[in-house]
C-alpha cells in the first residue's frame, strides 16, 4: 500500500486474502452471531458510542492517514471522518428508539405485529473513495441489530479499512462480531458474495460490479442484497 501521490513511501503490507481466507473469516462470524443476537441493541449499539470516542481522539490523524493512502484531499478527507462519526452516532441512537410496527387489521380479534430480527452473517464491501464513512454505512447498521460482519475494503485503502477494526478491537467488540479481509475482489471479494453461510451481501462500488453481484444472490432465495 503506497501514496499514489508518492509512490516512494510505502504506508503498510497487507494480505492478499483468498477463499480459504474467507471462509475462515465466516465460520468466525458465524460461530459468533447467536450470542451476539442475543444480546440487547443497548448494549450491542454502545460499542459504537466507545468507537466514536477513540475516533474523535484521532480525527485528523485519521483524515491525514486517508489523504496520503486515498488521494483524497485533505478537507474532504476530514469530511469523510466527520460523516463516519455521525453515522456510528445515529445507530447508536437508534438503539434506544422502538423497532417494529404494529399494524391494523381487518380483524378485531386479530393483532398483527412486525418484529425485526437479525438477518446473521453480512458481507460488507466497500470502494477505496470514501473508505472511512461508506464501511461504517454498512458496518454500524448490521452490527446494531445484531448481526456479524465480514468486511473486505477495497485493496486500494486497506489501511483505513483496518484502522476501522482496530478500533472496534480496541473497544471490546466481540470475536468473530466484525472480521476483516484483505484483497482483491476477484480473489477475496467474490468468494465472500457467493459464500453458502453468508447471509447477506452489502456493496458499494460501480454498477457493473453490482449487477453480477445482484445476479448471484438471485440465485440464493435466502441471501439478501442490496448494491450502490
Amino acid at each position: 500500500d503506497r501514496n499514489p501521490a508518492n509512490t516512494e513511501q510505502l504506508l503498510g503490507v497487507f494480505p492478499r486474502s483468498d477463499a480459504q481466507e474467507v471462509d475462515a473469516a465466516v465460520a468466525a462470524a458465524r460461530a459468533a452471531f447467536p450470542a451476539w443476537r442475543r444480546e440487547s441493541r443497548i448494549r450491542r449499539a454502545e460499542y459504537l458510542d466507545a468507537f466514536v470516542q477513540l475516533v474523535k481522539r484521532d480525527q485528523e490523524e485519521l483524515a491525514q492517514l486517508m489523504s496520503r493512502e486515498s488521494g483524497k484531499c485533505l478537507t474532504e478527507a476530514r469530511a469523510d471522518v466527520v460523516e463516519g462519526i455521525h453515522t456510528a452516532q445515529y445507530w447508536f441512537g437508534r438503539a434506544r428508539t422502538p423497532s417494529g410496527e404494529v399494524l391494523a387489521s381487518e380483524i378485531p380479534e386479530k393483532d398483527i405485529y412486525v418484529h425485526r430480527k437479525a438477518k446473521g452473517v453480512v458481507a460488507a464491501i466497500a470502494p477505496w473513495n470514501f473508505p472511512f464513512a461508506i464501511p461504517l454505512w454498512l458496518i454500524c447498521p448490521s452490527v446494531a441489530e445484531g448481526n456479524t460482519v465480514v468486511f473486505k475494503p477495497s485493496e486500494e485503502t486497506p489501511l483505513i479499512g483496518q484502522r476501522i477494526v482496530e478500533y472496534f478491537e480496541k473497544v471490546g467488540l466481540p470475536a468473530g462480531v466484525l472480521n476483516l479481509v484483505h484483497g482483491y475482489g476477484e480473489e477475496a471479494g467474490w468468494p465472500l458474495v457467493v459464500h453458502p453461510q453468508v447471509d447477506v451481501v452489502l456493496f458499494t462500488g460501480s454498477a457493473a460490479v453490482g449487477s453480477k453481484i445482484k445476479e448471484a444472490c438471485a440465485q440464493d432465495y435466502r441471501k439478501f442484497c442490496v448494491c450502490e
